[in-house]
């Protein structure tokens, strides 16, 4: 059976029902035939850049072949990004209309932390602390992600010891956040401590003279 003609620029094409009755006519070589001529419209748009149409022809490969890995895969991944694209809208126009609301740039922070945005992410968190200093949750998530993304050393070590400080400060209750805060502090410290007496060995090492040869 001969493929029909690709037609990428239908813009009106629907989902094709199937009864039972027409997918008992059709043989299963010929529905497999069918969805791969669906599936492969649906890369064309989708290279296109008309995810919604693309979505159609993959959502109409799996009327015809529910089996068809590819399509299954390439709907899941275009859903998934559609949502994500959607949710991304939502968090910015939110900003966009309430610039100094601080749970805006909280929520847009998380989402960007789990699209692993982190960047962006510490800067929504700084943003939000820096218009409500008592969301404590900001805290702890920037802390989170310094010590993530970076590797503690003299430098990143005393940032993050600040920014749990500054968690403690504002946070009056006892619970498992602030205990983990005390923890942190303290193993940062020790960290901090040991770092320091390793470099002043290897200082003292280095710049140890060596004793005169006796004759």
């Amino acid at each position: 059976m001969d493929k029909p003609p690709l037609n990428p620029e239908n813009k009106e094409r629907k989902i094709i029902p199937i009864d039972s009755a027409e997918k008992g006519k059709i043989s299963r070589i010929t529905r497999e035939q069918i969805a791969v001529y669906f599936f492969e419209s649906g890369v064309c748009l989708e290279s296109k850049g008309e995810t919604q149409q693309a979505i159609f022809e993959y959502e109409n490969a799996l009327k015809y072949n529910p089996d068809n890995i590819e399509a299954k895969e390439a709907l899941r991944r275009l859903t998934c990004e559609e949502e994500t694209s959607r949710i991304r809208s939502v968090f910015n126009k939110n900003i966009n209309l309430c610039p100094k609301d601080a749970v805006g740039y909280y929520n847009l922070a998380n989402f960007y932390n789990d699209e692993g945005e982190r960047n962006k992410a510490i800067e929504c968190y700084k943003k939000a602390i820096e218009l409500d200093p008592t969301l404590t949750d900001s805290y702890i998530k920037l802390a989170r992600i310094y010590e993530k993304s970076y590797t503690l050393n003299s430098d990143t070590g005393p940032k993050i010891i600040e920014i749990y400080q500054k968690f403690l400060e504002h946070n009056h209750t006892k619970n498992r956040d602030s205990m983990m805060a005390h923890h942190r502090i303290s193993q940062i410290l020790k960290f901090l401590q040991r770092l320091k007496g390793h470099r002043e060995m290897i200082h003292l090492v280095r710049n140890k003279k060596p004793k005169p040869p006796t004759e």
